[in-house]
C-alpha cells in the first residue's frame, strides 16, 4: 500500500470493500452524466467530446477501476442475503462499465489470482474484451481466462504470459528496486523525457516527421 500512498493526488486507492462500494457507485454515477453531457452537444465517445473543448480545463479525463482480487467481490461464498445483494449489485456496475463504459472514457482492468466459475461469473467474464494471463496449473481455469487452454502449456518462465492466444515475455520487476525513486518522471513526465532526449524528431526539407529518434541516456 505504501507505494499507492505515494500518489495520491494522481489516484484513489482504498482495500476496504465498502469504500470501493461508495467509488463505485460514483463513477457508475459520472457515467450517467457523462452520456448526458455527451448528448448535449451531439457526440458519443469521450474524444469526440473533448475534440470541441477549446480549453484543455474544460476536458474531462480518462477514468480506470483498476481491481486487484476480482473474487473478494464476487465470491458469495459465506455471505448472508443482503451482503450477496450488494456483490451482484457491484458486480453488475462492473459488467455494465466494462460494456458501455469505453466511450464515455471510463476503462475496468480486473485481475483473479485463482480464476473459477464463481470468482468470474460470466456477465462479467463476457464483457472483457482483452484477456492477459501468465501460467495456470489447469485447463479449465486457462479457459475460464483466456477461452482456450494456452495458459496451463506456457513454459515456468518468469514474466512469460499470454494476451488472448499470442504467447509473449513481459518486463520482469524486481521487488527489491524502487522503480517509483525518481519522482520527477512522474510530476513532469514531458519535460523529464524531453530533457533525456538528444534529438526527439528528423524532419526533411518539407519538415514531414521521417523519424522519431529517442536517445535517452
Amino acid at each position: 500500500m505504501g507505494d499507492y500512498n505515494r500518489f495520491k493526488k494522481y489516484i484513489s486507492y482504498t482495500a476496504n470493500i465498502d469504500e470501493f462500494r461508495g467509488q463505485l457507485e460514483q463513477i457508475a454515477s459520472m457515467y450517467e452524466e457523462r452520456k448526458k453531457l455527451f448528448a448535449g452537444v451531439d457526440v458519443e465517445k469521450i474524444a469526440e467530446y473533448n475534440k470541441k473543448q477549446s480549453k484543455y480545463s474544460s476536458k474531462i479525463p480518462e477514468i480506470f477501476v483498476i481491481i486487484d482480487e476480482i473474487s473478494i467481490i464476487t465470491d458469495k461464498s459465506g455471505l448472508d442475503k443482503n451482503e450477496k445483494a450488494i456483490a451482484d449489485r457491484m458486480t453488475r456496475i462492473l459488467s455494465d462499465l466494462a460494456r458501455l463504459g469505453r466511450a464515455a472514457g471510463i476503462h475496468v482492468i480486473i485481475g483473479i489470482q485463482v480464476p473459477n466459475m464463481q470468482t468470474v461469473p460470466g456477465q462479467l467474464k463476457n464483457v472483457i474484451d482483452m484477456r492477459v494471463s501468465g501460467y495456470l496449473k489447469d485447463e479449465s481455469a486457462s479457459n475460464i481466462v483466456l477461452n482456450n487452454s494456452l495458459a496451463s502449456k506456457l513454459p515456468h518462465i518468469k514474466g512469460r504470459m499470454i494476451l488472448d492466444t499470442l504467447e509473449y515475455q513481459s518486463y520482469y520487476f524486481d521487488k527489491n528496486i524502487d522503480y517509483l525513486k525518481d519522482i520527477q518522471a512522474i510530476e513532469k513526465p514531458i519535460a523529464y523525457v524531453a530533457s533525456k532526449r538528444k534529438n526527439i524528431v528528423k524532419t526533411d526539407k518539407d519538415n514531414k516527421i521521417i523519424a522519431d529518434i529517442d536517445l535517452t541516456e
